[in-house]
């Protein structure tokens, strides 16, 4: 079979939406204007099957993403071994990475590669592993990921600037799958959810220069947060959150 261009998932959802196909595949979930329009148009909802991977949980992660495997688990290496069939089952997974030390490859070595007292991180004269196509920054991984049909990465979900499809995870097997979306970062509920800290020279027993003290208050504060809301790319702190990081002051 083939299916001629163009081949974006976006242009396949319009077409179903106007009754010129009777079923398309797309890399992600249909969005509420394409819901919203399909019903309009039918009286009913469009019916979406999962074809392919929704969620990795952490013990999954570590066994593909790592070497040292502190979580107990095997080389996970093809599609196959994450429960995908056909010809992408039988093919290897594209790890793309973000060469250390970078904050984004940090922080998936610490929350993710490392358990129960074992660490993944690398250490300085660790060789990269030359399976994993290397990137200096983490502003190419989504683009790296779309144009590869078998890669997988990680990313902030401010540099996601291409049609990828983002995966749900989870902490252990037992645990509930939750998608990254701004209602479970915004309540904490996403285990990979990061906060940005500002960082003082403070010595004990010593006054800090007061427009320091003064600045983080003002990015705390409710004009502070609601200019981080404004921008639409970071979220801005729940009151817990900005009471716990004022008394630190």
């Amino acid at each position: 079979m083939q299916i001629p261009a163009p081949h974006a998932g976006s242009l396949g959802a319009l077409e179903l939406i106007k009754g010129n196909l009777e079923g398309v595949p797309v890399s992600r979930e249909l969005k509420p204007s394409d819901i919203n329009g399909f019903s309009a148009k039918f009286g009913y909802p469009p019916t979406s099957i999962p074809i392919s991977v929704e969620h990795l949980i952490f013990d999954q992660l570590d066994s593909t993403f790592s070497t040292t495997r502190a979580r107990g688990g095997t080389a996970i290496t093809t599609w196959g071994q994450l429960g995908i069939g056909g010809e992408l089952g039988k093919s290897s997974i594209n790890i793309y990475g973000i060469e250390p030390w970078n904050g984004f490859e940090e922080f998936i070595c610490q929350r993710v590669l490392s358990y129960n007292g074992r660490s993944g991180i690398a250490v300085n004269n660790t060789a990269k592993d030359p399976h994993v196509t290397w990137d200096a920054t983490v502003f190419n991984m989504s683009r790296h990921v779309a144009n590869d049909p078998a890669g997988l990465t990680y990313t902030g979900l401010a540099y996601i600037d291409h049609p990828v499809k983002v995966l749900g995870t989870a902490n252990q097997t037992s645990g509930n799958i939750v998608t990254p979306t701004y209602e479970s970062i915004a309540m904490a509920s996403w285990p990979l959810a990061r906060v940005i800290y500002f960082n003082l020279n403070s010595p004990p027993r010593k006054s800090m220069d007061p427009v320091l003290p003064e600045l983080v208050k003002f990015v705390l504060s409710k004009e502070g947060q609601q200019i981080l809301l404004d921008q639409g790319i970071f979220l801005p702190f729940r009151k817990f959150q900005q009471s716990s990081s004022l008394t630190l002051l």
